[in-house]
């Protein structure tokens, strides 16, 4: 019987991805004439607003679409240290099939999208400028931009590396987290510079390292290490897994029944759950309780804990804080970074409802609701430290860069105007989609055991089975041609967010017990 499911899943995925690519392929059709059409009668340029946005996953690359709809208004450049960009809730499966990883590692692409692309690492960030370190050769194609090679000092041979200094009128922090104990080299969420090539290697080697091992332990039950866990259980039955999780059930966010469902599956498949285990320490070969018991295993993966990606802004800080300190005023006039209080106690930066930067973000809000002097500089994502305290989740990252985009587009409009220059509406989070800033964004979640099975959860409503697996490959495949910008990925999940925020407000809302990050 589960052979003819598996078969019958196939076969629906197959089918599928079929009517997505020919619907593309019509679209693209289509598009191609209408642009022909439109290039024989050009527009005469605006001076545009410059829009720089510092990563590309799902925070920063939902802004810049919404923005390329803008594009005779704005001119986005997109800044990141890797060439390619991944759905990170699928890498799982390609710990254990690197060949899968072709489905969810995209080479990122300038010539089939409107906004520039930049690959290098944010180093300083000024009042209206960032400065980048390029990783690769920089063509100098961006308008505005200018190289800056560092002065020869005392002791210094001058062969400081050069960088780049792009001009901006909006600047969109989505440096995105990565986990603090690196389960694959490189880490999910690393910022560290690399090429395609070098990360389809890399899961290629990770799959070699747990063919070869004969015992896994997994430290954390969150969704990570369940999703890891059970791929490896059903890539590779015969290994023996180990999960150590120290709340006393799977999946604590997620509702009962789903956590549930998951420690029933993997008893099923002689996967040992050990609950209510806490550890005093671990290494790569093996992890020890507080209670003195000693794990050892060929491989320790370490699911839990999460680091943002904001060390540069922390950087420019201190710099600041130093600068302030011996009364260098002029440093201090360009640096926008000011204070401590720009992170929370984790490392997270701190943005009111609008995603503008607390620290140094000074305005007045009219009767009429309108905004004077706001912050130029937003952040968005997983790197983001909102009041909602909400999960670190693709879907919430992807709400962050719509709500930026208007944000942006409404300055960028206003400050156009000659009438009502200072004076604009900017949108809050999350009242933009609950209309009301009591009620909280949907708890969305799906969490895949394997292939062909799993667990989907809405609010209150959860899903379990094969056909919850399903719905996490459309999800999958429809979410990375939105990432790629294709019409098609774009159309379904603007239909697909619509109705999950409508049954959010009106039939099934969420669960505030389920709703906010739980330790």
């Amino acid at each position: 019987m589960q052979w003819l499911v598996c078969l019958g899943l196939s076969f629906i995925k197959s089918i599928l991805s079929l009517i997505f690519h020919v619907l593309q392929v019509f679209h693209d059709s289509i598009t191609t004439f209408f642009t022909n059409q439109r290039q024989r009668h050009p527009k005469t340029p605006k001076n545009k607003k410059k829009v720089v946005v510092i990563g590309g996953s799902f925070a920063g690359l939902s802004a810049i679409h919404k923005l390329n709809h803008y594009s005779d208004e704005l001119e986005v450049t997109l800044v990141d240290c890797r060439d390619w960009f991944e759905y990170i809730p699928g890498i799982l499966r390609a710990f254990v099939d690197a060949s899968y990883a072709s489905n969810i590692v995209r080479k990122r692409s300038t010539t089939t999208t409107t906004e520039s692309f930049v690959q290098g690492i944010a180093k300083q960030i000024e009042r209206n400028n960032i400065i980048v370190s390029p990783t690769i050769g920089y063509n100098g194609n961006i308008h505005g931009s200018r190289r800056r090679t560092k002065a020869k000092e005392n002791g210094s041979d001058g062969n400081e590396p050069e960088t780049i200094t792009l001009p901006y009128d909006y600047l969109v922090v989505a440096t995105g987290s990565k986990h603090k104990h690196p389960t694959i080299t490189p880490s999910i969420g690393s910022t560290t510079a690399e090429n395609y090539k070098d990360r389809l290697r890399a899961f290629e080697n990770e799959e070699q390292r747990i063919r070869s091992a004969k015992s896994i332990i997994i430290l954390g039950g969150g969704p990570v290490g369940v999703e890891l866990a059970a791929e490896i259980s059903c890539h590779f039955p015969s290994k023996a897994v180990t999960i150590i999780q120290r709340s006393d059930r799977l999946l604590p966010s997620f509702p009962n029944e789903t956590g549930i469902y998951v420690e029933q599956w993997f008893r099923q498949r002689n996967v040992c759950v050990l609950l209510n285990t806490t550890l005093s320490s671990h290494n790569e070969r093996q992890c020890i309780t507080t209670s003195g018991d000693v794990y050892t295993a060929d491989v320790v993966y370490v699911c839990f804990g999460m680091k943002p990606n904001s060390d540069f802004m922390v950087a420019n800080m201190n710099k600041t804080t130093a600068a302030t300190n011996d009364d260098t005023s002029n440093n201090s006039d360009n640096d926008i970074t000011q204070k401590n209080s720009i992170v929370d106690p984790n490392g997270f930066i701190l943005v009111k409802d609008t995603f503008e930067i607390k620290e140094n973000c000074t305005e007045e809000k009219n009767i009429d609701g309108t905004v004077t002097s706001a912050n130029s500089i937003f952040v968005v994502g997983d790197v983001a430290s909102h009041s909602s305290n909400e999960m670190k989740q693709a879907y919430y990252a992807e709400a962050h860069g719509h709500v930026v985009a208007k944000n942006i587009l409404a300055m960028a409009r206003a400050s156009s105007s000659t009438t009502n220059k200072n004076n604009f509406f900017l949108e809050s989070y999350p009242e933009i989609f609950t209309h009301d800033k009591s009620n909280e964004m949907p708890l969305v979640y799906t969490v895949s055991l394997g292939r062909y099975d799993g667990s989907l959860g809405f609010n209150g409503f959860v899903l379990n089975g094969p056909i919850a697996s399903l719905l996490k490959w459309i999800i999958e495949y429809t979410k990375v041609m939105q990432m790629e910008g294709k019409a098609v990925g774009e159309y379904i999940w603007w239909i697909g967010d619509t109705v999950t925020l409508w049954m959010s407000r009106n039939i099934l809302p969420p669960p505030s017990s389920t709703y906010q990050t739980k330790n």
